[in-house]
């Protein structure tokens, strides 16, 4: 399996292309305000991926033991910064 992601952005466009083998799609994602860049952050979608990742892993799954699923709404989240990376004792 071969998967990519292009991404092609200058002033007031952003165009993400996505592929795995011979499957290519586009992601909307719209510039930043400033013209320049996605509006978008890494993190969020490190976080797109993972939600994904877990949607399709339960639709495969319930499939196979065929549970029908209508479905899902679910959200990935995170903190960073000072008051997220404090110890508790």
């Amino acid at each position: 399996m071969k998967i990519s992601a292009a991404v092609q952005n200058s002033a007031g466009q952003h165009h993400v292309t996505l592929r795995t083998n011979d499957n290519v799609h586009s992601l909307a994602i719209p510039p930043k305000p400033t013209g320049f860049g996605s509006s978008a952050n890494g993190g969020e979608l490190l976080f797109l991926a993972l939600a994904t990742c877990y949607g399709n892993d339960i639709y495969r799954e319930a499939a196979k033991r065929g549970i029908k699923v209508n479905k899902l709404k679910w959200k990935s989240t995170a903190s960073s910064g000072p008051k997220a990376n404090r110890r508790r004792t």
